[in-house]
């Protein structure tokens, strides 16, 4: 394992980064290494990481899936026309933060305000499943949404469960 931080004194614990790699080869082909962001590197299983960014890439081709679905293109419709319709900036953030299409500041929104459909456009599946469930915003396709919604709870529930787990090794670059 190596260890990497600038070159100054005063280097703080998360300006440090770590790395690793198998020098096995027998090891390499059943085990991989995850560099985690923050974190020691660790050893996982090929086999459970190879079965988790499967279930990650099922769930990712269902989000595109409902990005491009007709239904979608008609709720973002619907979207900008209840954001755009607010008389000011500080009710379109609001609308905006209700629907969970923005997470900055009001003062920040205003010095770079979007519009109900550029929010949107930029709006990925998952957001639209839960946003297609309102009543009001899902119309007359809430039972798609509500299906859709369920479809991608299941299978990010699956990926959270296939999450490969750190293997128990007796080497010493793992030990803290």
């Amino acid at each position: 394992m190596t260890q990497a931080s600038p070159d100054h004194p005063w280097v703080k614990a998360s300006q440090i980064t770590y790395s690793a790699e198998i020098d096995c080869e027998v090891c390499r082909q059943v085990y991989s290494v995850q560099h985690d962001y923050g974190a020691f590197p660790h050893l996982v299983r090929k086999a459970d990481l190879q079965a988790f960014q499967a279930a990650r890439q099922k769930r990712q081709t269902a989000e595109r899936e409902i990005e491009a679905s007709r239904e979608a293109g008609d709720l973002r419709g619907r979207i900008a026309a209840r954001v755009d319709a607010e008389s000011s900036m500080a009710a379109k953030h609001r609308q905006l933060q209700g629907l969970g299409l923005a997470y900055e500041s009001l003062g920040t929104y205003r010095k770079r305000p979007y519009s109900g459909a550029d929010a949107a456009k930029r709006a990925g599946g998952n957001s639209l499943a839960r946003i297609g469930c309102i009543d009001e915003l899902g119309a007359g396709d809430l039972d798609f949404f509500r299906e859709a919604k369920e479809k991608l709870e299941h299978l990010e529930a699956e990926e959270r469960r296939l999450k490969p787990q750190p293997v128990k090794t007796g080497a010493r670059w793992l030990q803290k």
